[in-house]
C-alpha cells in the first residue's frame, strides 16, 4: 500500500554509525575510525545538506581526517561535530547508500562510551541512537546511557519459486543496548 496522506516523508534518511576498534585500554590514548552510513528509503531523491555526529565524553576528533562522501572539517561544538555539506550538492537516489568516515582519539577511564549520528533533512528523526559503542577496560555493564536500540531485520526466503506463493519469515531483533 501507498504511504498514508500525512506520511512524513524527511524520514527517508536512515543513518547508522559504527567504530573500530570497539575496546581500549583505560587512560591510554587510542585511535577510533568512525563510520557514518545514510540510506535514502524513500522513493525519490532527497538532498543530504547536514551530518552530524555527537562524540561520546572524552573523545576528540583529528583534523583532517573526514573522508568518503566528502572531505570538508566538520564545525565542532564541544562534543557535536557537523558538516555542512549543503554547498557540495549532494543528492541520494532511492535505495543509495553513501558512507562518511573520520577519526577521533580519546584517553578516557574504564567505561561503555557510546556514539550518535543524524542527517539534514530529517534530523533527529534520523538518529541512529546511542550506539557505536567503545568499551574502554573492562566495565561493570557496557549500557549506553539514554535511549539506545540496536535494530536488525533477518528474511528467509527458503525457495522462490515462479508461479507460487512463497512465505517469507522475518527475524527482527531489538536490543537495549
Amino acid at each position: 500500500d501507498p504511504p498514508p496522506p500525512n506520511f512524513d516523508s524527511s524520514r527517508a534518511h536512515q543513518t547508522s554509525v559504527v567504530v573500530t576498534p570497539s575496546t581500549a585500554v583505560p587512560d591510554v590514548s587510542s585511535q577510533f575510525t568512525y563510520t557514518i552510513s545514510v540510506e535514502n528509503r524513500g522513493d525519490k531523491s532527497k538532498a543530504l545538506n547536514l551530518i552530524y555526529d555527537e562524540l561520546p565524553p572524552g573523545f576528540s576528533y583529528l583534523p583532517v581526517s573526514t573522508t568518503g562522501i566528502t572531505t570538508s572539517e566538520p564545525s565542532i561544538d564541544g562534543s557535536l561535530l557537523t558538516w555542512d555539506i549543503s554547498s557540495e550538492g549532494i543528492s541520494l537516489e532511492p535505495g543509495q547508500t553513501v558512507y562518511m568516515y573520520f577519526m577521533v582519539e580519546a584517553s578516557v577511564v574504564e567505561g561503555t562510551y557510546c556514539n550518535e549520528a543524524w542527517v539534514e533533512p530529517g534530523g533527529t528523526k534520523t538518529s541512529s541512537g546511542k550506539t557505536a559503542l567503545v568499551t574502554v577496560g573492562s566495565p561493570a555493564n557496557s549500557l549506553c546511557t539514554g535511549p539506545a536500540v540496536s535494530v536488525s531485520k533477518v528474511v528467509n526466503t527458503g525457495i522462490v519459486l515462479g508461479g507460487e506463493a512463497t512465505t517469507f519469515t522475518y527475524t527482527i531483533t531489538i536490543e537495549n543496548i
